[in-house]
């Protein structure tokens, strides 16, 4: 189940057109996907991993638009498009076919299942979890929101030490910078 932040518009179906920021947090907030240091972040085998399948999930949805994402020490933040409830038709080998489904949860549980699929198949650890379950989504209403979200996911590792994800940042949660 989402958990939302922000509200969406009266009746707003969440597989209808519109843009989001999607928040992925490790199991525990453990620091998993790698380490910021002078304010870059630096991946891990397992920041490596998600990024890798985070591109991969974008060429399988060529019309859903995948805007910036920034990997974290124990999240990702993405802005991801979606055009409408279904992908258009689209040529594979000269027959029609569709794309998957793209809904806002079918893109997030097929990510999700890829990259505990590889992490556990390389480490070893059959059914061991790696995400929150969940996750979070904010609503991009318009152009000036949409610069002042990829500005700050683009500049949030060097903003990691008041980022809320932070587990070592002090329990004062700041409100979202927009």
């Amino acid at each position: 189940m989402a958990h939302h932040l922000s509200p969406e518009p009266s009746g707003w179906d969440r597989n209808a057109s519109g843009v989001y920021l999607v928040t992925l947090v490790t199991r525990g907030r453990k620091l998993l996907l790698g380490e910021v240091v002078r304010g870059e972040m630096s991946l891990s085998a397992h920041g490596r991993v998600v990024a890798d399948e985070w591109e991969r999930l974008a060429a399988a949805y060529p019309s859903v638009g995948f805007d910036a994402y920034q990997v974290m020490p124990n999240h990702l933040h993405a802005i991801v498009r979606l055009a409408g409830p279904r992908s258009p038709a689209r040529r594979v080998r000269g027959r029609r076919a569709r794309c998957p489904t793209a809904t806002l949860g079918a893109l997030i549980a097929r990510f999700k299942g890829a990259v505990v699929r590889r992490i556990n198949a390389a480490y070893g650890t059959p059914r061991a979890s790696f995400w929150e379950g969940g996750y979070r989504d904010i609503l991009i209403r318009n152009q000036g929101e949409l610069e002042a979200v990829r500005r700050y996911v683009r500049e949030n590792p060097s903003q990691w030490d008041e980022d809320v994800e932070n587990p070592r940042r002090p329990f004062d949660r700041a409100p979202l910078p927009w």
